[in-house]
């Protein structure tokens, strides 16, 4: 079936139209990213447009959509909030991760990674960061990492918590 059938032939149904149109993107990969290089060069602006407005007119189904696929895309979820927090990739990461052996680098408490098989939930330890510097430090787990931004990155403060916690336990 031809492109000019298809066009011409008011009979043929929308479905079969769009059939058609996916099979010959399929089929002719460079001449579709030609075309669509051309028409971003002609139309400068438009697509941004028409993303707009189909968001807009969508905007129920791209939530739904988007929560379906981050609940069934865990792994990916966290690699794009990893890299664009902290600017590693989960190859840093995880070279961090064997390097301080899978624990926390205060509390040495072990902590399943999403790169051991029979982890069932994304548990990773946090990635500890330098607020301001933005300097990636190392791994650690959920309770240190609370514990060194509750004591605001202050070492005389987690010196006077060590005293008093040596005081009272006397």
């Amino acid at each position: 079936m031809t492109r000019e059938y298809i066009k011409g032939n008011p009979e043929v149904s929308a479905r079969k139209k769009k059939d058609h149109t996916l099979k010959w993107h399929k089929e002719n990969p460079e001449k579709k990213r030609k075309y669509i290089v051309e028409w971003r060069s002609s139309n400068p602006g438009r697509e941004k447009e028409i993303q707009l407005k189909y968001n807009n007119k969508n905007r129920e189904y791209r939530k739904i959509a988007g929560r379906k696929w981050r609940k069934a895309n865990p792994v990916k979820v966290k690699e794009a909030r990893i890299f664009k927090k902290y600017g590693i990739t989960m190859e840093d990461y995880e070279r961090m991760y064997l390097n301080q052996n899978g624990q926390c680098a205060i509390c040495k408490m072990p902590a399943k990674s999403m790169f051991e098989k029979d982890t069932t939930r994304i548990s990773m330890l946090c990635v500890d960061h330098c607020h301001r510097l933005g300097k990636v430090r190392s791994l650690l787990c959920g309770k240190c990492n609370k514990a060194i931004g509750l004591l605001r990155e202050d070492c005389q403060i987690l010196l006077n918590a060590i005293n008093y916690i040596k005081y009272h336990l006397e």
